[in-house]
C-alpha cells in the first residue's frame, strides 16, 4: 500500500529530468565486474561470491542515499555519504561493518573515475571521524532543522487527516513521532487552484502542511534527492500508510 501511496505522489507532483543515475553509471559496471572476477578467477557464485555480497549490501542499504544525485556534485556526494555513515551508525552497526561499506564506496568510486565517469573522488571519513560523538544540538540549529520540514512538505493523502493528527513519520530508514501543526493549502486538482483555510484532507487529497517532528531529520529536497527528500506518514495503531510526501 506504501509503494501506491508513494507512486501515486510522483505522478501527480512535478520533478526535474533525471540526468544522473549513480547506479546505471557507477554501481552496476563496477559489480559486473567484481562478480565476474570472482566467478571466473575463484569459480565463486551463489552467497560465496564476494561481489554479490557486496551488490547485496549496495542494494539494501548504499542505493537509498545515492541514487538520482549528480555524482559530479561534490557537496551531493559529501551529503550522500555523510547520511550513510550517520544511519550505520544509528542503526548500531560494527566497526568491522562500517568499514566494509567503505571499501565497498572506495572500490566504486576509483573504478568510476578510472573509466573517466567520475571526475574526483569524494573523500571517505575514517572510522575515527565516524565515531566521533557529535556535541548536542543548539537551539538554533534544532530550529533550522524543524523550519525546513514546517514549510516545505507536501502531500498526497491515502486517508482522511486534519490538522492536529499524529502520525510516525518514516523517513529513509528512520522513524520519528509527528504532528500536522498546519495545513497551507490543498489543491483542486481539476483548476489546479490552491485552496486555503482548511483544516483537514480527504482521501487523494493533495497539498502542502506543516509539520512538527520529535527528532531532527536530515533530509534533501526531493528534486535533488528523490530517496532523502521524501516520506511516508504511518498511522501508530495500525500501521497504515496515510500518506506520502516529498520535500522541496
Amino acid at each position: 500500500k506504501a509503494q501506491q501511496v508513494y507512486d501515486q505522489t510522483m505522478r501527480l507532483l512535478p520533478t526535474d529530468p533525471i540526468i544522473f543515475d549513480f547506479t546505471k553509471d557507477i554501481a552496476t559496471p563496477f559489480f559486473k565486474h567484481r562478480i565476474r572476477k570472482y566467478r571466473n578467477e575463484k569459480g565463486k557464485d551463489g552467497n560465496d561470491n564476494q561481489g554479490i555480497r557486496e551488490k547485496k549490501r549496495y542494494d539494501n542499504y548504499i542505493k537509498m542515499f545515492f541514487d538520482k544525485i549528480d555524482y559530479n556534485d561534490n557537496e551531493a556526494m559529501n551529503n550522500a555519504i555523510s547520511d550513510l555513515t550517520n544511519n550505520l551508525k544509528s542503526d548500531n552497526k560494527t566497526n568491522n561493518t562500517i568499514t566494509k561499506y567503505m571499501s565497498i564506496l572506495n572500490m566504486m568510486f576509483k573504478k568510476a573515475q578510472n573509466q573517466g565517469v567520475l571526475k574526483t573522488i569524494p573523500d571517505l571519513p575514517s572510522l575515527t571521524v565516524i565515531n566521533k560523538e557529535r556535541e548536542s544540538y543548539f537551539n538554533d540549529e534544532l530550529n533550522r532543522i524543524t523550519k525546513r520540514l514546517q514549510e516545505h512538505a507536501d502531500m498526497v493523502v491515502d486517508k482522511k487527516l486534519s490538522k492536529g493528527s499524529k502520525f510516525i513519520f518514516r523517513h529513509t530508514t528512520k522513524e520519528a513521532q509527528a504532528i500536522v501543526s498546519e495545513i497551507r493549502y490543498k489543491v483542486d486538482v481539476n483548476s489546479l487552484r490552491k485552496m486555503e483555510g482548511v483544516d483537514t484532507f480527504d482521501m487523494n487529497d493533495i497539498g502542502r502542511v506543516s509539520l512538527r517532528i520529535s527528532q531532527p531529520i536530515f533530509h534533501d529536497a526531493y528534486r535533488r534527492n528523490r530517496n532523502t527528500g521524501s516520506f511516508i506518514l504511518v498511522d501508530p495503531f495500525t500501521n497504515e500508510t496515510l500518506a506520502a510526501g516529498m520535500l522541496r
